[in-house]
């Protein structure tokens, strides 16, 4: 699964008309209950948008969370 932006605001912008980040994140969680491995792609990384601590640093912590088998 994709992940840009931990940020829903920013998401909404960047990724209009999809599954929100707290949607997918909320989707990993019922992946990892189910027993099914996930993996997380970290992208795109957007030059001065989505490319701060605070976010990649949220993002992993999300991972983290919903025990993702890996992140691309």
């Amino acid at each position: 699964m994709t992940l840009t932006t931990w940020n829903e605001d920013l998401c909404r912008k960047i990724e209009p008309n999809v599954s929100t980040t707290k949607e997918r994140f909320v989707v990993l969680k019922r992946m990892r209950d189910a027993g099914i491995p996930t993996v997380v792609w970290l992208t795109p990384i957007l030059p001065f948008i989505n490319d701060t601590v605070e976010n990649i640093s949220g993002i992993l912590d999300m991972c983290r969370e919903a025990k993702v088998y890996g992140v691309i």
